[in-house]
């Protein structure tokens, strides 16, 4: 990742503008953190995770507190799900493999 991160600022360095979209595919990814109080609990999440993983094998969940809010194979769809019912904020999504 970091050789093609390389060799695309390279060119971008040389003029070639064609690899612009490599560039923003590329970048690290950004991490936003919530604020403390929308914090889902980690530990009942973790724990869920421990005693459920392998009926969500391959497929994405979202978790509070320990508590399963839903899951998909498409992490775009469940995210949709969530934010529509208002239970985005402070939900640990994770995919389970």
């Amino acid at each position: 990742m970091e050789e093609a991160r390389r060799y695309v600022q390279e060119l971008l360095a040389q003029g070639d503008t064609s690899v612009e979209g490599w560039a923003k595919v590329l970048r690290p990814p950004r991490i936003v953190a919530s604020s403390e109080r929308a914090r889902s609990n980690f530990a009942a999440d973790y724990a869920w995770l421990r005693e459920n993983r392998q009926a969500y094998l391959d497929r994405w969940v979202a978790l509070q507190d320990g508590k399963l809010l839903g899951s998909d194979v498409a992490l775009r769809a469940l995210v949709a799900r969530l934010t529509a019912r208002g239970q985005i904020e402070g939900t640990f999504v994770v995919q389970v493999d």
